[in-house]
């Protein structure tokens, strides 16, 4: 049997791993969550301004 102080410094200590792993988890999903919306908002960018050239050289020929 561990005396007690030792047993609460453990516990402590692998808490912490815890809730740091737990932290860095949230983090992940905030990244990829970041980074799925930057890459939508390009693509959607992207596509808005091939639409709008594509219709303004359509409509010169016109």
């Amino acid at each position: 049997m561990l005396p007690v102080h030792t047993r609460i410094a453990l516990e402590h200590s692998s808490h912490a791993i815890l809730s740091t792993r737990e932290q860095l988890a949230k983090l992940a999903l905030t990244l990829r969550v970041h980074t799925m919306l930057m890459v939508l908002m390009l693509h959607i960018h992207t596509m808005l301004i091939v639409l709008m050239l594509h219709v303004h050289t359509r409509g010169n020929h016109g």
